[in-house]
């Protein structure tokens, strides 16, 4: 499914624009590129699971986990090292103690948790939240898929990520009309399962009911507008603090990006398909994970030693210096553990 790095390079460089100067004026929502990821996490994660339960008639829950560490931990490892240097080398007093603390923060997982209390997040490893939101998800959910299969079915499958995703959606609007605080919306696991649900609910339709949702490929380009269309309302429109505007663009977001992955992973030839499979979106989408965290160290190192240039000059140099050290990152650190990880899962895309 080449048309997913194209998703990927999306997401990341909504994020990536979102956190430069001029992207919180011009486009003050790009953080919706996270909500892509989630939702294009929850269907690649899920995807796998169910195709390795129908090959090996089970989910091995020690070879999923080794299978994230190897994917997860070196990049993350390798930021967060980089960004405790910066803090003991560039920084003092209360301002590298606060660095500390929010790299104890990211390597713990619940750097997410302590924003959704109303605190801020430190530069250069702002990011790590939404890491922590996934691995909180995934502590609970394969064990949980692996006993929709045993104990259930097809159907149970189904009917446990649409609980999940509704449910998360219900309690989100229920907690905005009570005027629960933005960052507890944004932040907090429980209100992001729902996009990470939906994107499971895409992945079991595709494995379970294949034939009965194929006509989704005949309408690939439509979906994927009305997708493109919702992201760049919520860019220009829906920033988080924005409540009512976020939870209702993220709702539709978390029907119509599902939907559009379906059709998109059923046939590779629609006009969207093949602008997302071009070289510059696959390349991106390739070294999307190293882009998404190295970009914010890029944007630290350069305040940090060059806090006098102009945003117009910062601005460029940060970004090319976040896609120089995500390329070194993917080559040398990503792709060899991705090969040991890829190792372990042949047999499952066998499947496919």
């Amino acid at each position: 499914m080449p048309a997913l790095d194209g998703v990927r390079a999306i997401a990341v460089g909504l994020v990536v624009l979102f956190h430069t100067d001029y992207g919180q004026e011009l486009m003050p929502g790009g953080a919706v590129g996270v909500d892509l990821f989630f939702i294009l996490s929850g269907f690649l994660i899920t995807l796998l699971l169910l195709r390795e339960s129908q090959v090996r008639g089970r989910i091995s829950i020690p070879g999923f986990y080794r299978r994230r560490i190897l994917r997860i931990l070196p990049v993350f490892i390798v930021v967060l090292v980089c960004y405790i240097g910066a803090a003991l080398v560039a920084s003092s007093g209360a301002q590298q103690r606060e660095m500390l603390s929010a790299a104890v923060r990211a390597g713990l997982y619940f750097s997410n948790l302590y924003a959704a209390a109303g605190h801020s997040l430190q530069v250069g490893i702002a990011l790590a939240w939404s890491l922590a939101v996934e691995e909180q998800f995934y502590l609970v959910w394969p064990l949980l898929l692996t006993g929709l299969l045993l104990f259930g079915n097809r159907r149970a499958v189904m009917m446990g990520t649409l609980v999940i995703a509704v449910g998360s959606t219900l309690e989100r609007v229920t907690l905005l009309a009570g005027g629960t605080p933005w960052y507890r919306l944004y932040y907090a696991p429980d209100i992001r399962a729902a996009e990470l649900a939906a994107g499971a609910c895409a992945a079991a339709l595709l494995v379970y009911h294949r034939e009965s949702v194929a006509w989704l490929a005949r309408h690939t380009d439509l979906l994927g507008l009305i997708a493109a269309g919702l992201l760049v309302a919520m860019s220009v429109f829906a920033a988080p603090q924005r409540s009512l505007l976020y939870t209702a663009g993220a709702t539709l977001l978390i029907v119509a990006v599902p939907l559009f992955l379906t059709a998109s992973s059923l046939g590779e030839g629609s006009k969207s398909s093949r602008l997302l499979t071009t070289r510059p979106f696959r390349w991106i989408g390739l070294i999307s994970y190293s882009l998404y965290f190295w970009s914010g160290e890029a944007f630290l190192l350069v305040h940090l030693h060059h806090g006098s240039l102009r945003r117009i000059e910062y601005t460029p140099l940060a970004i090319l210096l976040g896609l120089l050290l995500a390329s070194i990152s993917y080559y040398v650190v990503e792709r060899p553990f991705l090969r040991l990880k890829d190792r372990g899962r042949r047999e499952v895309k066998a499947a496919g």
